[in-house]
């Protein structure tokens, strides 16, 4: 199978990047992508997204066919048919490896996801088996999780990892896939931040699936009346709606 050369790739890219007198950062700008991708490449870690190609070839002064052969070409120079199919079957070997590192990160996330639900399941066992209240649980830990689960199976196993091109070309503050929607006032999801998001979603759903029973406990057994329930309340809300929308508000304006 035809792969390109991520080192040599690397090398190239960052020839053409000091030609232009750009800096990782400046690249990545203009790309709107994160430094950090672009020092994979130059380090030949990855390679780009296939999307990419096009601006990346613009902003470098150079064709995509250039980027893909990984020198510069004469001008006088031509393709046979045996370069041509060559250079095409670089290309499509560039989206397929893409494709296989979105379905790794899927797997992992996936299997990072089935761990905390069943840790958490443990502990709404040992909940009742502890002979914690039964009323408690339902009144405040069960919607909680629900969602909480239902949130993490979104995120770890459904929700892209890769916007439409659209986002990175307009102010969007809203996201929609199936029955999910996210609008997000002050804050423009693109292709630059979007990883960012999701990594702090889901870590957040882990870390709440498995830490939610467990406060869930301790409440039980140091509050009581109506004003230890009211002092869960804000926990809760806090916990669940600041431990999420702060964090995504953070990562998406640093990272936009």
């Amino acid at each position: 199978m035809f792969e390109i050369d991520k080192k040599q790739f690397g090398l190239f890219v960052a020839e053409l990047r000091k030609e232009k007198g750009f800096t990782q950062k400046e690249l990545a700008a203009k790309l709107l992508i994160s430094d950090k991708a672009v020092s994979k490449w130059e380090t030949g870690q990855s390679c780009p997204d296939i999307s990419l190609l096009v601006p990346m070839a613009g902003v470098l002064d150079v064709t995509v066919t250039e980027l893909l052969e990984c020198r510069r070409l004469q001008s006088t120079e031509t393709m046979n048919t045996t370069q041509t199919e060559a250079l095409v079957k670089k290309t499509i070997s560039m989206s397929e490896s893409e494709l296989a590192a979105g379905s790794r990160s899927r797997k992992r996330w996936g299997a990072a996801y089935a761990c905390c639900l069943t840790v958490s399941c443990i502990e709404i066992c040992l909940f009742f088996l502890l002979d914690y209240s039964a009323e408690f649980f339902f009144t405040h830990l069960l919607t909680v999780e629900l969602l909480t689960a239902l949130f993490g199976l979104l995120f770890c196993l459904f929700v892209k990892e890769k916007l439409p091109s659209y986002y990175d070309d307009n102010h969007i503050a809203y996201y929609t896939q199936g029955p999910l929607r996210m609008h997000m006032p002050g804050v423009s999801f693109n292709n630059s931040n979007w990883p960012y998001i999701i990594r702090t979603v889901r870590l957040w759903a882990l870390i709440l699936l498995v830490c939610y029973p467990l406060l869930g406990m301790a409440a039980a057994s140091f509050l009581s009346g109506l004003f230890g329930n009211m002092v869960f309340l804000y926990i809760t809300l806090g916990i669940t709606l600041g431990g999420l929308l702060i964090p995504i508000y953070i990562v998406a304006r640093k990272y936009a």
